[in-house]
């Protein structure tokens, strides 16, 4: 199964954006993380390594922030690409002198792989009143797609109400989106958007929204 281009960047995205809202205490630790660098490069499209320094290419994504790949510790960078092309997750390429890597389509089933369990859907500053619920009705010949996104649902933050019937009370189309085109699950799986539902009020307090409404 091969993510989609513009799949694989959403997820790298929203990973990238999720980083730079939340506070790490350890950030030097953080970033030497391969899944970060394969989050990297599919967010940023390539890196060229100079003499001394690592630039990124990718013109169409201009409004990006470049400066992130800064974060890393370019004798480990340098080191974790090297081992990534050898497990063919990167290709490196020498181009005028400087070394150019790019992410592979192995490179990128990764990222999907280490990332879905880091995905996390923000939360409102005020709840919008709305419940966002996700039904899905897999075949039986697709049961460890099925219990892959019972365990994805729970992770993000649903509480199952029904069997295969999950709600969550924020926005969550992209992620979602994600979910049914890595499993490739477009028609099994819905999403509803719902202004009110039955016994709501014990979800608002499971949910924490009875202090937020």
């Amino acid at each position: 199964m091969s993510p989609k281009e513009d799949v694989t960047e959403t997820l790298a995205f929203l990973l990238e954006e999720q980083r730079r809202k939340e506070d790490f205490r350890d950030k030097a630790k953080n970033y030497e993380k391969v899944k970060n660098i394969l989050i990297y490069l599919a967010f940023f499209g390539a890196c060229i390594f100079a003499p001394k320094a690592v630039k990124i290419f990718k013109p169409i994504l201009k409004d990006k922030d470049y400066s992130s790949w800064k974060s890393f510790n370019l004798r480990y960078l340098k080191w974790t690409l090297s081992r990534l092309s050898k497990q063919k997750m990167v290709d490196i390429k020498e181009e005028n002198g400087d070394k150019v890597v790019i992410i592979t389509e192995k490179g990128k089933k990764n990222i999907f792989k280490y990332a879905l369990n880091d995905l996390k859907i923000p939360k409102l500053i005020k709840w919008d009143g709305k419940w966002r619920i996700v039904l899905y009705d897999i075949a039986t010949r697709k049961r460890l797609s099925t219990e892959r996104i019972r365990n994805n649902l729970l992770h993000l933050g649903f509480i199952m109400i029904q069997e295969s019937v999950y709600i969550f009370p924020y926005p969550c189309e992209r992620e979602i989106e994600l979910l049914r085109t890595y499993y490739a699950l477009n028609q099994e799986i819905k999403l509803i958007t719902a202004c009110k539902i039955e016994d709501e009020e014990s979800y608002k307090t499971y949910f924490g929204l009875d202090r937020n409404v």
